[in-house]
């Protein structure tokens, strides 16, 4: 496809990638697209659709059964059942996607990261340095990493994310978005919470994030008071363990 997205428009949900990142701009560009998705722009006067080709797929449903069976086990289990439950429900679609470049983020010692640069193989994409320790994302050298994917199934899949969650990224109070999840400075109607699949789920439970800080895609941090008083800290990081960086190193990642 051929898209127009005018700079007149105030807020861009039509993402394009640009040397391995994801992007919100204004401008013309040639990407590949999935149709339902591009049905949300077609009758918005910023964005301009040139077919340029077309690829026709059947539409079923090849998932359904094994999403009800692990949801149901997910909802009746406890331990490592709902584990393994929600672990199959979440990589399902990701497997289909995967890249067949083998991408990782690592952690090195400020004091190695000259030994590591000069012994290293492996394609360096970003540093970024901390107090300690950078952050390292890189291609892993790796002939024998063989993987098999269906790009078609997992653009599809994230594809009727985006429009879902898409009516809730046009609420001004939406400060950052996932695949299925949102922060929003505001309640959203109560009618859409729900520990029900197909629902927003309050991970806060009701308890208010007092600073947060939104670097890009899976990258962020923030923190509030437990029903104790006490100060958590919360940090996602894509390539790292959860949690694993304080609220201190967040707000110096640029």
């Amino acid at each position: 496809m051929e898209v127009t997205i005018s700079p007149n428009c105030k807020r861009i949900l039509l993402s394009r990638k640009v040397d391995d990142k994801i992007i919100y701009e204004p401008g013309t560009f040639i990407g590949v697209y999935f149709s339902e998705e591009l049905k949300l722009y077609t009758n918005n006067n910023h964005y301009k659709i040139k077919y340029l080709e077309l690829y026709e797929f059947s539409r079923f449903y090849p998932f359904k059964d094994f999403v009800n069976t692990f949801y149901n086990i997910k909802c009746n289990s406890t331990g490592s059942d709902r584990f393994i439950a929600k672990l199959l429900l979440n990589n399902l679609y990701g497997f289909f996607g995967r890249s067949y470049r083998l991408i990782k983020t690592l952690k090195i010692n400020n004091n190695d990261l000259n030994l590591f640069m000069n012994e290293s193989s492996d394609t360096i994409i970003n540093i970024e340095t901390l107090d300690k320790y950078s952050l390292i994302k890189l291609i892993e050298t790796n002939d024998n990493y063989q993987i098999k994917s269906n790009v078609a199934i997992s653009s599809a899949i994230t594809a009727w994310a985006r429009i879902i969650m898409h009516p809730f990224l046009l609420i001004n109070s939406v400060l950052y978005s996932d695949t299925d999840s949102i922060f929003t400075s505001k309640p959203i109607d109560s009618k859409f919470v729900s520990k029900q699949i197909g629902y927003f789920k309050d991970e806060m439970n009701g308890i208010l994030i007092q600073e947060a800080r939104f670097i890009g895609p899976k990258r962020y941090g923030y923190w509030f008071y437990n029903s104790k008083n006490q100060r958590i800290e919360r940090s996602v990081y894509a390539g790292l363990e959860r949690n694993s960086l304080t609220w201190k190193q967040i707000i110096k990642i640029k």
